[in-house]
């Protein structure tokens, strides 16, 4: 497996830090972590570490003194690796690295040759993972407030993918005929109670009620009924117009049919977790951590969504999974506690990982559009894609961290200029496209390579490299919106490069080169598209220069 850059920077260090450390009689203190960044200002070099920071602050010592001691032996300990062009200790404490030019030809080389090695990360190990995402109750069709988890979830997964391990996705069904919402389905569609009632349930009722006894169904099996009908149409138009895959679609009800759900309370019950309190069962999740105790079946004797909640976990975990996610509204933030209880009970602690999507506005003409689903004012996600786009509606609600608030600019999300970021990004793809299709024949001559020195070439070529360890701490903190940023500035190098440099000239070693550096662009521009899930046009109707 070929190393990050940002690791390979970092096994430098760590050396360093523990030669530092011996050369001033202290091998007994630990290394403290190595993080390595890529400074927002280029004139602080291509990457940076303030690892000096915290290691002068256990030695006592001024961190200019220990950055320029770890600076001194980097030079001496890289000077034959030909990786670093320069290596320099800057105030406060800061060791920054600058790349030579030679290793990113040989990297640009290497990315023309081996392109997996920069499109994949594989620290994953074949660690088995589990994204459960959207699970919307199938009570109508799916609305904005699903949109934010249902394209990061998809997109984690890519990104997990990605990263060497692997992956499933799960839709969890809550169709339980003992739920309340199943029930009130069911009442409304008897013409019983108005809670879902909308123009689109008459319409699927009016199919409905052509079929024999339907009438005559209780509350809860016409629920059913009719929240299976729905969730079917979810289904397709998750699968036709998301461009979601799921691998498994889980019932609710299938916990209780299965006797699933019976048997996980009667090994509660035998650990002696269970008490009766006021006619009802209840968990001991108190004991676990949680804030108070936890009802598992009411005093009516109908299930609890926590004992859904347990029941459907504990599957997941004796399925064989090492880490499963959970991608959730922010009107789930309570569960936490309880669900931590629930791991340690059934012995998962520590693998089970919530998250959770905060709130989206939808802007329109510079105003709010409102929306509330119990008021029945939600917007159909369907409304969103077909107003912007499944490209633009994907990126944008990937741009932001899911623990923000996101506003969602619908004229900007429309927009046809570069101050539209989804327009921008694919405009290099269209860019690229035109250049490759005005080329002549191409044959990678690492040689003319170095003919690449221009401030934009350069610039460019340092970006290029980058993706392996943004997946990698994508990874580790499930920051998404890192993937739309390398994006952007991925697609800002290559307009820069392009408006600076013309590719097809006269001189065929510089052509060559510039061309190399096109295909290496292409191959990371169309990667970075395809973990989004966006498209990446080959025409735009408005190329120029080649």
């Amino acid at each position: 497996m070929l190393e990050t850059t940002h690791a390979h920077i970092a096994t430098f260090v760590r050396h360093a830090v523990r030669a530092t450390l011996d050369a001033r009689g202290r091998g007994d203190l630990s290394a403290p972590t190595i993080e390595v960044s890529s400074p927002i200002n280029p004139a602080f070099g291509d990457y940076s570490t303030s690892v000096a920071l915290r290691l002068a602050k256990a030695l006592g010592e001024p961190a200019m003194a220990v950055a320029g001691s770890l600076a001194a032996d980097l030079k001496h300990r890289t000077s034959t690796t030909g990786t670093f062009e320069k290596v320099e200790a800057v105030q406060p404490g800061f060791v920054n690295f600058t790349l030579a030019d030679s290793y990113l030809h040989h990297q640009l080389a290497r990315l023309i040759d081996e392109p997996y090695h920069f499109t994949h990360a594989p620290v994953g190990e074949g660690k088995r993972v589990l994204v459960e995402f959207i699970s919307a109750n199938p009570t109508g069709p799916l609305t904005l407030g699903n949109a934010r988890g249902a394209f990061y979830g998809d997109v984690l997964a890519n990104i997990l993918s990605a990263t060497g391990h692997k992956v499933e996705r799960e839709f969890y069904i809550n169709d339980a005929k003992s739920s309340t919402q199943i029930k009130e389905l069911g009442k409304t569609a008897l013409g019983q109670g108005t809670t879902y009632d909308s123009e689109h349930l008459q319409a699927l009722l009016r199919r409905l009620k052509e079929r024999a006894n339907f009438l005559q169904l209780d509350p809860a099996g016409a629920g059913y009924l009719v929240g299976h009908e729905i969730q079917l149409e979810n289904a397709q138009f998750i699968q036709d117009e998301l461009r979601i895959h799921f691998d498994t679609w889980f019932s609710e009800e299938e916990l209780y049919e299965s006797r699933a759900a019976e048997r996980v309370v009667a090994d509660l019950r035998g650990r002696g977790l269970v008490y009766e309190k006021d006619g009802a069962e209840w968990l001991k999740t108190t004991d676990f951590g949680d804030e108070h105790d936890q009802v598992l079946i009411r005093s009516s004797g109908e299930p609890t969504y926590f004992l859904s909640d347990i029941a459907y976990h504990a599957d997941k975990f004796w399925r064989g999974y090492d880490w499963v996610i959970d991608i959730l509204g922010a009107d789930h933030q309570g569960h936490v506690k309880r669900m931590e209880a629930v791991g340690k009970i059934l012995g998962y602690s520590g693998r089970l990982d919530l998250r959770f999507m905060q709130l989206v506005r939808i802007k329109r003409e510079g105003e709010a559009l409102k929306m509330s689903k119990r008021l029945g004012t939600a917007m159909p996600l369907e409304w969103l894609t077909r107003e912007v786009g499944l490209d633009a509606a994907r990126y944008f609600f990937l741009t932001k961290s899911r623990s923000t608030h996101l506003d969602f600019d619908v004229e900007l999300a429309r927009a046809q200029s570069n101050e539209n970021p989804v327009f921008y990004i694919q405009y290099a793809s269209a860019r690229i496209a035109g250049i490759e299709r005005n080329a002549p024949a191409f044959r990678l001559d690492a040689k003319v390579l170095l003919a690449l020195t221009a401030p934009a070439e350069r610039a460019l070529l340092v970006e290029l490299i980058q993706l392996p360890d943004v997946l990698v701490e994508t990874v580790r903190d499930g920051e998404l919106q890192r993937l739309t940023t390398y994006a952007w500035n991925l697609a800002n190098r290559f307009h820069k490069f392009y408006e600076t440099s013309r590719v097809i000239t006269d001189n065929v070693s510089e052509t060559s080169a510039r061309f190399a550096l096109v295909r290496g662009t292409k191959t990371i521009l169309q990667r970075v598209l395809e973990l989004l899930g966006i498209s990446a046009p080959e025409r735009m109707g408005r190329e120029t220069q080649i």
